[in-house]
């Protein structure tokens, strides 16, 4: 063990060592129960983001917050486009982001997101 590092700093990289293993393990459990209930690895990221974020969004800002390719977004909004959970709202120009409104208040949204808790409380 190198003498220069402080118990602090050893616990830190422990600590964060651990997390890193968590967080991979929770993130396998969500693309699991994803994969198994709606068919896509992606859906239950996607969709708890839309019923936890603004009211109103495009692919463009759940791309990036979620790190994710513009066709794994875009499949889960045709998806609850489909079934009304979103709306398509009307857009000035072909040029600007196509935005969505959530259908509040639906059940959907409170399901995702506790399904999405319950694949990661599984893994703990």
């Amino acid at each position: 063990m190198d003498p220069s590092l402080s118990v602090g700093l050893l616990y830190e990289k422990r600590f964060t060592h651990y997390n890193q293993g968590m967080q991979h393990r929770h993130e396998a459990a969500t693309r699991t129960w994803s994969k198994t209930l709606f068919n896509d690895v992606h859906f239950l990221r996607v969709a708890t983001a839309i019923g936890q974020g603004p009211a109103e969004t495009d692919a463009t800002v759940l791309q990036a917050d979620l790190k994710l390719t513009q066709p794994a977004v875009r499949r889960v909004i045709v998806d609850l486009e489909g079934v009304r959970l979103l709306d398509r709202l009307d857009r000035v120009s072909r040029t600007e982001p196509q935005r969505y409104r959530r259908a509040e208040g639906h059940p959907f949204w409170a399901a995702a997101s506790a399904l999405l808790n319950a694949a990661i409380e599984v893994e703990r």
